[in-house]
């Protein structure tokens, strides 16, 4: 068994890519030493499947849940369905998330201010319910952090940030947390970052199925160690130290039990 124990901060494990083998991804995930994982469901469908096994699991991982929508699909119905289910259901809830802006896919100023106007009421929903959130902030970075500070979040992810350090600037000045993916490995921009991030505010992701170490192949939270061995290159910093630190950083933002 590994002498490390690791959480993914942010994955989609229980989408439909994975429902032929679920049970044995997160098997080969544990024996690697993750022993747990954050779930952002992005509809209720599968939020409720999440719960589910919430309550009655059938692998060693914890799962936690997390409920949030992609910045790009948010009509105001779905917003209102996925919003009054979140604080009906915020004591089953590890975070509200991902949630945020998607300036890549959406590049039209009317598409923009609402993608803002649904991330604000986000932002004010996760202080009410006192619940982390997990931003997405494609080709938005700057923007993201600015509305955060402005709203003034109080425990935030940015999930696979995708901007420069001189973006990030400001959210580590406001103590925001970083999650880094395996496709570190070939990102020269997330190799930069985690250069210059504190380590004390470094978190590990998969993003599974996204975001794989190797492009256009299906992600798994087992790819989680090489995000840690990436980060530990990186830093020149021994593996366990920066397992360890990063554990701690993750367990500390969600408020996680029983690990």
């Amino acid at each position: 068994m590994p002498v490390y124990k690791l959480i993914d901060s942010h994955c989609h494990v229980f989408s439909h890519e994975f429902d032929e083998d679920r049970l044995n991804v997160l098997k080969r995930a544990y024996d690697i030493g993750v022993v747990g994982v954050i779930e952002s469901a992005l509809d209720l469908k599968t939020a409720l499947k999440v719960l589910r096994e919430v309550k009655y699991p059938s692998s060693n991982i914890k799962i936690y849940l997390s409920v949030g929508l992609n910045p790009c699909c948010i009509t105001g119905s779905i917003f209102n369905e996925t919003y009054s289910f979140i604080e009906e259901n915020f004591r089953e809830l590890t975070a509200i998330g991902e949630v945020g802006l998607d300036f890549y896919l959406t590049q039209d100023s009317t598409g923009r201010e609402k993608q803002i106007s649904y991330f604000k009421r986000f932002i004010s929903l996760s202080k009410e319910m006192n619940l982390p959130i997990i931003v997405h902030s494609r080709s938005a970075g700057k923007y993201a952090i600015q509305i955060l500070v402005e709203e003034k979040a109080e425990r935030v992810l940015l999930h696979a940030f995708d901007g420069s350090f001189k973006s990030a600037k400001l959210g580590v000045e406001n103590g925001f947390f970083f999650s880094i993916p395996p496709s570190i490995t070939y990102s020269i921009q997330k190799q930069r970052l985690v250069e210059k991030l504190p380590l004390d505010l470094i978190l590990l992701e998969t993003d599974s199925p996204s975001l794989s170490p190797v492009r256009n192949i299906r992600n798994t939270p087992e790819n989680l160690v090489i995000s840690l061995r990436e980060v530990a290159r990186i830093k020149k910093i021994d593996l366990i130290n920066v397992a360890e630190t990063v554990f701690r950083n993750t367990v500390k933002l969600f408020d996680l039990k029983n690990l």
